[in-house]
């Protein structure tokens, strides 16, 4: 006989999401060593959170930023496909990832279901005070260490909580 923790685990589980994974474009990979692991980490994300069933979409593969519409640029175009995903993820530390967090804190409803990561070490600069005005209006705002979190694998494992805690407020929609 299965357990009820069992059952639970097995219908939260079962929830796949759609999780938008901003950093670092990964097409061409970075001399600057702290961008390579950055790069490397949303790589080694995608594949984790692709692996247990959700869709993990860049949002440089989804953009077509060569749109001869005036008035509808990447900004445009990178808000319209926050509006579209269930949970956004973000790791802070190139300039694409500063603007989008600039989108982030200006918009409650896409503040709501991001979860937003930053190197400690830039605890006195813009993009953190960006980060407190997004976890202001909901928000989840973290800092990690670097090389350890990357490196160690720490960080992913604060994303798949993250992503359990979503299944499960899901699941008790």
């Amino acid at each position: 006989m299965r357990t009820v923790k069992e059952l639970l685990d097995e219908n939260v589980n079962s929830i796949s999401l759609k999780i938008l994974l901003l950093g670092p474009q990964v097409n061409n990979l970075s001399d600057d060593q702290r961008i390579l692991e950055l790069q490397n980490k949303r790589l080694e994300i995608k594949g984790a959170l692709s692996s247990l069933g959700h869709t993990v979409s860049y949002p440089e593969d989804i953009i077509d930023d060569g749109s001869p519409d005036p008035g509808v640029g990447v900004l445009h175009k990178e808000l319209l496909i926050m509006n579209q995903y269930d949970v956004i993820v973000a790791l802070i530390g190139s300039p694409g990832t500063f603007v989008e967090i600039g989108i982030i804190a200006s918009r409650p409803q896409i503040a709501t279901k991001s979860t937003l990561y930053i190197d400690e070490e830039e605890k006195d600069g813009f993009v953190m005070k960006a980060c407190q005005d997004a976890e202001f209006i909901g928000a989840d705002y973290n800092t990690f260490k670097y090389p350890e979190d990357l490196t160690e694998c720490n960080l992913l494992g604060f994303i798949k909580k993250k992503i359990s805690s979503v299944q499960m407020t899901f699941f008790l929609s």
